[in-house]
Formats: structure tokens, sequence, C-alpha cells
């Protein structure tokens, strides 16, 4: 097995392969910063959080169509992180699982109950200078607009970051969502969003 680098983003340049388990889950996507609760109860998966408890912690999350029989996974998923859990009296877990990054996968052999993958860091096409001014207040503006409590955003929060945001604000079609999620240029991401934010008025 490949090394776990020590933080993610990994050094670009290096750009490792690393192995992980694989939750597929319907329409679920583990956006970057996201924090996802889990309850797992199936056996396979009780293993798979026992023995990512013993590894590195890292689980790759794969928003297949249903989880009948074997899905096929998407190639664009969210890799994420252990970041607490508790162990329940009848075995089940619930897992608080926070994303740290878009991946591309590809499926691996595995001798454990559970799927595994190869993944590596999607690249990002950042915006430019121009485009993070003009696309910034549109964002925030989006946001603070579906958020029901108040909200402080940064100034300094980059549109990607903003642009997933939004998107997780919004009850979009499993498609669009994912059309969102795997999109690598952030100016294209933002605009997508914004476009969804017209498109899908807040629910009242």
């Amino acid at each position: 097995m490949d090394p776990i680098p020590d933080c993610w983003p990994p050094d670009e340049s290096a750009r490792p392969v690393i192995e992980a388990p694989v939750f597929p889950l319907p329409a679920a996507f583990l956006f970057p910063g996201q924090v996802m609760a889990l309850n797992v109860f199936e056996p396979r998966y009780r293993a798979m959080i026992e023995d990512c408890l013993d590894g590195p912690g890292r689980i790759v999350i794969n928003a297949v169509e249903s989880t009948a029989g074997r899905p096929p996974l998407r190639e664009i998923a969210g890799l994420g992180e252990i970041a607490r859990h508790e162990k329940l009296p009848d075995g089940r877990f619930t897992v608080w699982l926070g994303g740290i990054g878009r991946v591309r996968v590809r499926e691996i052999s595995s001798e454990r109950p559970y799927r595994m993958v190869q993944c590596e860091l999607v690249t990002e096409v950042d915006p430019s200078p121009s485009d993070e001014a003009s696309l910034r207040d549109p964002l925030m503006s989006a946001i603070e607009s579906r958020v029901a409590s108040e909200i402080e955003l940064g100034e300094d929060l980059p549109i990607g970051l903003l642009s997933d945001l939004l998107s997780q604000c919004i009850s979009l079609p499993t498609e669009t969502l994912g059309s969102l999620f795997e999109e690598p240029n952030v100016t294209r991401r933002a605009e997508l969003a914004l476009s969804a934010h017209q498109r899908f008025p807040k629910e009242d």
C-alpha cells in the first residue's frame, strides 16, 4: 500500500495514490469541509469502521444510485476522515466524517467484506482574480438568503468553498448536485451553483 500523506491535500508534485475503503450511499456527496453523520449498522460496514479506527481513519463516500447488489461507483467521490465516533451497545456505530477532498477513484480487489478503491486528489482549476471578485458577493448573498439563522461568512473564504456551501443549502436532484460536486473548474462550479440557486427557489 502506498503511504498515507501527512496532510490533505498533499503536495501537488507528489500526487500520491492512496487506498481506502468505500462506503456507497444513495445520493450522498461528501463535500470538502462538510461533516457527515453516519449511522453504521450493516456488519460489513461495522467491520470497515473497526478497521479504519485501527488505521488512518479515512473513508471514501461514493454517491451511488442504489445500495442493492453491487452498484457501480461514480468516478469522483469524497474522501473523509473520522472526526468522532461512538460505538453503541448493540455494535452499531455513530460516526462523524469530515470531508477532506474530492478524489478520483478506481475500484480494486478487497480481502475484506467491504469494497476498496484507489483514490487520487482531483486537481481543481483556480478562478482568476477578477472571477473571484465578481462571484464572491453573489455567492455570499445566496447562502445568507437560504440559511434560517444568521451566519458569518469570512471575507477571505475561497469561492470554491462558498460554491460548495451554497450547493448544500439547495434541495437539488441527485444528478444536478452530482454535476456541481464533480466540476473541477472552480469558476464554472460557482456559476452552476448560482444558476441552481435561481432555478430551485427556497422552499417555505
